[in-house]
């Protein structure tokens, strides 16, 4: 069947938004109609859903021990600690009810809502690492959220397969790093932003493949540049040496210069997309066929998504890795197919 663009009228705020014919095709695979809220507004109904950072000293209300969770104890009354949660001790058939089709769907799953125990915080396989939300596979891990695959990660966000990294952001694959914003594949480096594969280097703006380079930007497969300009190795050395970045006073002086001169008079590209073939949004890498979306690796066919790898044939999800066929919903679960308005399923 061909389908045609249409405009509709959001319901939610009243501005009209677009339905592309591949969007139609998208809903027809699954079986779904069409939304009558634009994209912005079905990413503020997802994201009400989430709350990742704000966590709760609480009770387990099975083992009664102590436990943090992502749930304000005032408002849920039944938080079960991770042991007690995947432990026999209960079975989610006991909360089962029957539809009444005469009385309002989301009456009934409100209901259902409150009485099913809910997890104390979304996170699994993970060692030491109890002040983390929306986490697997991490190790010694803290106050640090939506991490996966990481070791030693503390105060970050969006983190994955990185080591010894602290107050980061939407890194991927870097090791003893700090201050990394949207950045990948980075080594003993410190205050980079748009950058990667990079080592040993300081108060980086949109470079790659370098090394030992210290308060510069637009830099491609350079070494030993300092402000943006050429020294040899020794010459080098002896500027760093000057630096001094282990005083705070200093620091902060490199930053200040940093963010007024090398940030402010770089060029900008458009978009960080690396690898991607018609893209849009920004902070892609390695993908194909991905609109408005942020935020997304090793991924195919994806629409309105944000925090995104190694998916396909997605749209309208945010926190999704390894799915296929999976729309409206937050934080799948992993190698998830044809999963429709969940939320940490």
């Amino acid at each position: 069947m061909e389908y045609k663009e249409e405009i509709k009228n959001c319901q939610n705020c009243k501005k009209d938004f677009t339905i592309e014919p591949d969007d139609f095709s998208f809903y027809e695979k699954i079986k779904v109609p069409p939304p009558t809220f634009c994209s912005e507004c079905r990413m503020i109904r997802r994201m009400a859903w989430r709350n990742e950072r704000v966590l709760y000293k609480s009770k387990c209300n099975s083992c009664d021990g102590n436990i943090i969770s992502m749930y304000d104890p005032i408002r849920i009354k039944k938080i079960y600690c991770d042991k007690c949660w995947w432990g026999d001790k209960w079975d989610g058939i006991e909360y089962a009810v029957d539809y009444d089709f005469k009385k309002s769907f989301f009456l009934q799953w409100v209901q259902l809502l409150s009485k099913v125990p809910l997890i104390q915080a979304w996170r699994f396989n993970n060692i030491k690492s109890d002040y983390i939300n929306y986490a697997t596979e991490d190790k010694n891990c803290y106050l640090s959220y939506s991490v996966v695959g990481c070791e030693n990660v503390f105060y970050s966000y969006a983190i994955d397969k990185s080591q010894d990294t602290f107050d980061s952001t939407f890194i991927l694959k870097s090791n003893k790093c700090y201050e990394n914003i949207d950045s990948q594949n980075n080594y003993n480096s410190i205050f980079l932003k748009n950058s990667n594969n990079c080592i040993d280097s300081g108060f980086l703006f949109d470079c790659a493949n370098c090394q030992n380079c210290f308060l510069s930007s637009n830099l491609r497969n350079k070494k030993y540049i300092f402000k943006n300009k050429q020294f040899n190795k020794e010459e080098y050395e002896l500027e760093i040496s000057k630096t001094k970045i282990n005083d705070y006073l200093f620091l902060q002086k490199y930053y200040d210069e940093f963010c007024k001169k090398i940030y402010k008079n770089a060029i900008y590209r458009f978009a960080q997309i690396i690898n991607g073939h018609k893209c849009s949004g920004d902070n892609i890498e390695n993908s194909k066929n991905i609109t408005n979306s942020f935020n997304v690796y090793d991924s195919e066919n994806e629409r309105y998504v944000v925090r995104a790898g190694k998916t396909k044939d997605c749209m309208d999800v945010y926190g999704v890795f390894e799915n296929e066929l999976t729309y409206e919903s937050i934080a799948p679960s992993f190698k998830g197919s044809n999963v429709q308005f969940s939320i940490n399923n």
